[in-house]
């Protein structure tokens, strides 16, 4: 499946671009992130994991720009993460937005997530680094091009 397809099925089944970006509690139920009940999202080359986590993502980077990091944090339920290194920050999201990788569709999507977060936070080595840089990412890139890297990401490597 195109990482372009599994952009638009997200953000139709998110409600569209705006409600996305309005969304301040797009991660719930996070945790598992990337499981889709065995699954594989109807497509036959799974997808049910990628979209599952970038609407977690989504949702993440959304509350991030809206209500700043410590907040996101808590909504997804990494409160204990807030003031803590960039490291442990970036293990933390990985852990709970993108699940264990326990199918080789949900080890994509977690490759994936973790490709895309040493990118947005090389050189970050404390809290007020990763703040600093989403905010600064979300504000020159937006949650929709941060997402396509994501979905690119996950179909180069789910190939």
């Amino acid at each position: 499946m195109a990482p372009e397809t599994l952009l638009r099925d997200y953000v139709r089944a998110s409600g569209g671009a705006q409600a996305i970006a309005r969304s301040s509690s797009g991660v719930g139920g996070v945790g598992g992130g990337g499981r889709g009940g065995g699954r594989s999202g109807g497509t036959g080359h799974g997808g049910q994991a990628a979209r599952s986590t970038g609407r977690n993502f989504g949702g993440f980077l959304s509350t991030v720009g809206t209500a700043g990091l410590d907040e996101a944090l808590r909504e997804v339920g990494l409160e204990h993460l807030i003031g803590r290194p960039a490291q442990e920050v970036a293990t933390g999201l990985l852990d709970t937005l993108a699940g264990p990788g326990s199918t080789l569709d949900e080890h994509a999507v977690r490759l994936a997530l973790a490709k895309l977060n040493d990118e947005l936070l090389d050189g970050t080595q404390t809290y007020e680094d990763v703040e600093r840089v989403l905010s600064q990412v979300l504000d020159q890139q937006g949650i929709f091009f941060i997402l396509a890297r994501f979905f690119g990401y996950y179909r180069w490597l789910h190939s």
